[in-house]
């Protein structure tokens, strides 16, 4: 799915939208796991397998982010703000944390994109 989302015709919201849905379902799947260093081995697991890939997503989005003024990056990040997905990232996102003692920002692939929900 995420390189599908590299090469797509599509704005870079509905690009976050994919990178989100994907970002859920991975932290989804690790909860899964019984011990907390599987479920951190998981999560980077997805990360080494899809680094390029991200990294590719991540400056396509950069890159239309630079060109937009403070409001319109404002605006942005309050349309990602009010998709749905934020309500299972609110709930999942403690409990990943909890079980890994360590913040998800610290994981460097998902801080990158979340520097984007706050452009400031």
């Amino acid at each position: 799915m995420l390189k599908s989302l590299v090469n797509a015709p599509i704005d870079i919201e509905e690009k976050m939208d994919g990178v989100a849905q994907v970002f859920d379902m991975v932290l989804q799947e690790s909860m899964d796991y019984g011990s907390d260093k599987n479920t951190l081995k998981h999560i980077n697991q997805f990360q080494k397998r899809n680094k390029s890939t991200m990294n590719d997503l991540y400056q396509q989005i950069e890159s239309e982010m630079k060109k937009m003024n403070m409001a319109q990056q404002l605006q942005f990040s309050v349309s990602i703000l009010r998709k749905p997905y934020i309500k299972s990232f609110m709930d999942i996102v403690p409990k990943v944390e909890k079980k890994i003692n360590r913040k998800i920002r610290q994981i460097s692939m998902f801080g990158k994109f979340l520097k984007f929900l706050n452009p400031f």
